[in-house]
C-alpha cells in the first residue's frame, strides 16, 4: 500500500556532507565569464605594462576598452568597460606565448571565493528524510514532505 503523503504526515530534514570534487566550487561548478575584470597569470617577470598592452593589441583587442591594467610581477589584472572586449581577450590571449611564457587569461575571482587547494572540503546539501507518518504507514522514499 502506497502512502503519498498527508497533513498528518511528518518529516524530518537532514544535512549531509558531500565532498567537492577537484575542479568542482563550492558554488556548484563551473567558472563564468560574469565579470570583465581579468586575471592574467605565469607572466614573465620582465612583461611590462607597454608589453602587455602591446601583446593585446597584436591580439586584435581594443584597448580603449581598457579601464585598469594592475601587474604583480608574474601576475596581473585587467579590467576592460565592456564583457565582450573581456571575452575577446580570454579566447584571443589564454594559453598564448608571452615572451617566451604561455600565459593564463582567464575572468578574476575573488580570494574569499577560492577554496584552499590543500584541504578536503566538503559542502553540506539538504536532503528530506521521510518518516513513519501519523497514522501508521510508512512514507515512500523520495516523498517532498514540505
Amino acid at each position: 500500500m502506497s502512502h503519498t503523503g498527508s497533513p498528518d504526515s511528518t518529516c524530518t530534514e537532514q544535512y549531509i556532507n558531500l565532498p567537492v570534487s577537484e575542479g568542482e566550487s563550492v558554488t556548484g561548478g563551473q567558472q563564468t565569464r560574469a565579470s570583465s575584470k581579468l586575471y592574467i597569470g605565469n607572466m614573465d617577470p620582465d612583461v611590462t605594462e607597454d608589453i602587455l598592452k602591446d601583446f593585446f593589441t597584436e591580439k586584435g583587442i581594443n584597448l580603449n576598452h581598457l579601464v585598469r591594467l594592475d601587474l604583480k610581477g608574474t601576475y596581473g589584472f585587467v579590467e576592460f568597460s565592456d564583457q565582450s572586449t573581456a571575452d575577446k581577450a580570454i579566447d584571443q590571449c589564454h594559453r598564448k606565448s608571452l615572451l617566451s611564457t604561455i600565459i593564463k587569461v582567464e575572468p578574476s575571482v575573488r580570494m574569499d571565493r577560492i577554496r584552499p587547494q590543500r584541504r578536503h572540503p566538503t559542502t553540506q546539501r539538504k536532503v528530506s528524510t521521510p518518516t513513519t507518518s501519523t497514522s501508521g504507514y510508512d512514507l515512500p522514499h523520495g516523498i517532498n514532505c514540505e
